[in-house]
């Protein structure tokens, strides 16, 4: 920016300047406003133009004068009311002239101004605009993951759900999904051994099963007089862990249990299965122990 604006240019008279009446510091100050200014340098232009068109004409009535053979005549001319007519004239326009000029300066600042202020309102909007739009985008982007979680974990939920009835309802020795009507249920009856006969591994009963999840029973033949309330069944697995545990059997026709089991339940390996007798008097009294090894194929 120069050391002067154009509030401070109007305070000189340009025609002063071209007229070379102003001091030289005051010449050199406008001289280096007009480097960078077109706007001025357009003002300089045009009073230059108008004060070369007087040039021109006062040359142009001297020589008109020169010519004239009566000389009696300019000098009457130059004596009359009409010099000081001529003189307010020029005065007028040339202050006519650089008032337009002035006045466009003016204007075509202002328009500037407000073109200036109408982009810089636009660009703040534009910002807003786009963060705003962000903003949804990035709330939009949250929702359907919260959406999605809360999907999956439904999902999950409905899954441990069906898979907690079921194994209640085997618990229970009610039918699941895994026994249709019409399915064919693997039965596996299993043989009792004594403490003495459990240490060998051949003496467990194995017990093959598909690896897709099924049902199977098992049948426990007792050997004992059946005189006893209730039947309790356990199974643990070969790190003597009790894995399942149900009382309130009762034995069929033959003597015989019937435990209902879902295979998804059991890994391939040896496990233990035992039964106990259950009166109000003596309490839970061991009847037998039937050693199983699953094997899955």
């Amino acid at each position: 920016m120069n050391s002067i604006d154009h509030n401070h240019i109007d305070q000189f008279d340009l025609d002063q300047y071209l007229l070379g009446k102003l001091a030289a510091e005051e010449s050199a100050v406008l001289e280096e406003h007009f480097v960078d200014c077109s706007q001025c340098i357009h003002r300089l232009q045009t009073t230059r133009d108008f004060l070369q068109a007087l040039r021109l004409v006062a040359v142009q009535d001297a020589s008109k004068a020169a010519d004239n053979p009566r000389p009696e005549m300019r000098r009457y001319f130059w004596r009359t009311p009409f010099r000081n007519a001529f003189a307010v004239a020029v005065c007028a326009l040339l202050a006519a002239a650089i008032l337009g000029v002035i006045l466009a300066i003016n204007q075509i600042r202002r328009l500037r101004y407000e073109v200036m202020q109408a982009q810089s309102i636009s660009a703040e909007w534009e910002r807003r605009f786009e963060e705003e739009r962000q903003a949804a985008l990035l709330a939009h982007e949250e929702r359907q993951g919260i959406e999605r979680e809360l999907t999956a974990q439904l999902r999950q939920m409905e899954a441990d759900r069906q898979r907690e009835q079921e194994h209640r309802a085997v618990e229970a020795g009610a039918p699941t999904a895994l026994m249709r009507p019409g399915m064919n249920v693997p039965i596996f009856s299993l043989n009792a051994v004594t403490r003495s006969e459990q240490g060998p591994v051949g003496s467990a009963s194995e017990v093959p099963l598909p690896r897709s999840p099924t049902a199977f029973i098992l049948l426990l033949p007792l050997e004992v007089d059946l005189k006893y309330e209730d039947y309790r069944v356990s199974i643990s697995d070969d790190r003597d862990r009790r894995m399942w545990s149900r009382k309130g059997f009762q034995p069929n026709r033959y003597g015989s249990l019937s435990v209902v089991l879902d295979s998804s339940s059991f890994r391939p390996g040896d496990y233990l299965l035992t039964v106990g007798g259950v009166t109000k008097q003596r309490g839970l009294t061991p009847l037998g122990t039937y050693p199983i090894r699953i094997i899955k194929h």
